[in-house]
C-alpha cells in the first residue's frame, strides 16, 4: 500500500495511514507462521529486523531504533521442554525493556491457554485455564507481558493450518491420500485458520498501532466458520474427489474421548479494530492442489 493512501480491500473501511519509516522487530523466525509473518511485513513499507539469537538482540533493543516488537517465540519453542521452560523470563525480561523503551509489545499466544472450562467458544475477556504444559507455558508469558509493559496487545490464534510444513490441514491430506481408513473426532472443534489469513490480519492491527490506535490488551483472531475434524475432514475429502484425487475411506472415531474446545470468540478484536473474520473455506481447492501437487510422485 502506497504511503498516504487508505488501504484497498478487505480491510478498506479502516481508512488509516501508516506513517514512513517504522521498524518492527520479530524475535524469532523458527516457526510456520513467523514466515508467513514475515512475508507480510516485507510487502510493507516498514524496515524489518529478525533476531537470530535471543539475548543479543535484546541487548541491543535500545539501540535498535524499533518502533514496535513482536514476540513470536511462543510459536518457535516447539516440544523443547528447556525453551518452554524459559518462555516466561524472556518474555518478562522483553516487557521491562519494552515499557523501559516506550516500544509497543506484540505477544503471539493461542487457544491452548483454555481448556479447563471446556466451553463452546472461547472469547478474549475469558479467564484462561491451560490444561496442557504448553498451555501453562503460554500463558505465564502472557502474564508477563501484562504485569510488565503497558503497552502491550496479546494476539491469540485457533488452529492455524497451511498448504505445506505439519499441522492438521496437512496431516488429513496425507491420511486421506493413503489406503486406510481415516479416523477423526467430531469431538475436536476448532475455528481452523490459514496462517497467510492471520498474517494479514497482524499486519491491518500494526498499521493502525502506528496510527495512532491505543487499543492494548488481548485480541483473537480465528476463521470465521468453526467446524470439528470430522466436517473439516469431510469438506477436504470432497475437494480431493472433486479434483480428481485418489481418497481413503473416513470414519468417525467412537472412541469417546473429550477435548477442549479450539474455537475463539473475535468480538473485542472486530470492535476494536474493525477487523471481518474470513472462512477457512475461502480458496481452499488451491490450497489443497497445491499441498497434493507438492507430495512426492
Amino acid at each position: 500500500m502506497m504511503q498516504g493512501q487508505p488501504c484497498s480491500g478487505w480491510f478498506a473501511s479502516l481508512r488509516y495511514v501508516v506513517p514512513v519509516a517504522k521498524k518492527i522487530v520479530l524475535t524469532c523466525a523458527r516457526s510456520l507462521f513467523s514466515e508467513h509473518l514475515i512475508e507480510a511485513l516485507e510487502q510493507e513499507p516498514f524496515t524489518l529486523e529478525v533476531w537470530q539469537d535471543f539475548d543479543n538482540g535484546l541487548a541491543q533493543l535500545p539501540n535498535s531504533g524499533a518502533d514496535l516488537l513482536i514476540n513470536s517465540l511462543p510459536f518457535c519453542v516447539g516440544d523443547d521442554l528447556g525453551r518452554r521452560a524459559q518462555l516466561n523470563n524472556d518474555s518478562k525480561a522483553l516487557a521491562e525493556q519494552c515499557e523501559q523503551l516506550s516500544i509497543p509489545l506484540i505477544q503471539l499466544s493461542n487457544y491452548e491457554v483454555f481448556g479447563g472450562e471446556n466451553l463452546t467458544i472461547y472469547r478474549e475477556d475469558d479467564e484462561p485455564s491451560p490444561l496442557s504444559a504448553y498451555g501453562q507455558a503460554l500463558w505465564e508469558a502472557e502474564r508477563a507481558v501484562q504485569l510488565h509493559c503497558s503497552q502491550h496487545l496479546i494476539f491469540r490464534l485457533s488452529w492455524l493450518v497451511c498448504s505445506h510444513g505439519h499441522g492438521i490441514l496437512t496431516d488429513l491430506l496425507e491420511r486421506l491420500s493413503g489406503s486406510e481408513p481415516v479416523r477423526v473426532s467430531a469431538a475436536r472443534r476448532a475455528s481452523p485458520t490459514f496462517m497467510d489469513d492471520a498474517s494479514r490480519v497482524l499486519v491491518a492491527i500494526i498499521k493502525q498501532v502506528f496510527s495512532g490506535a491505543q487499543n492494548w490488551g488481548v485480541y483473537h483472531y480465528a476463521s470465521s466458520d468453526p467446524c470439528n475434524e470430522l466436517e473439516l475432514a469431510q469438506v477436504l475429502r470432497e475437494v480431493m474427489q472433486a479434483l480428481g484425487y485418489p481418497v481413503a475411506e473416513l470414519r468417525e472415531d467412537d472412541s469417546g474421548v473429550q477435548y477442549p474446545s479450539a474455537v475463539m470468540g473475535c468480538l473485542i478484536t472486530r470492535d476494536d479494530f474493525g477487523v471481518q473474520q474470513r472462512s477457512w473455506r475461502q480458496r481452499l481447492e488451491t490450497r489443497v492442489k497445491a499441498y497434493m501437487d507438492s507430495r512426492p510422485a
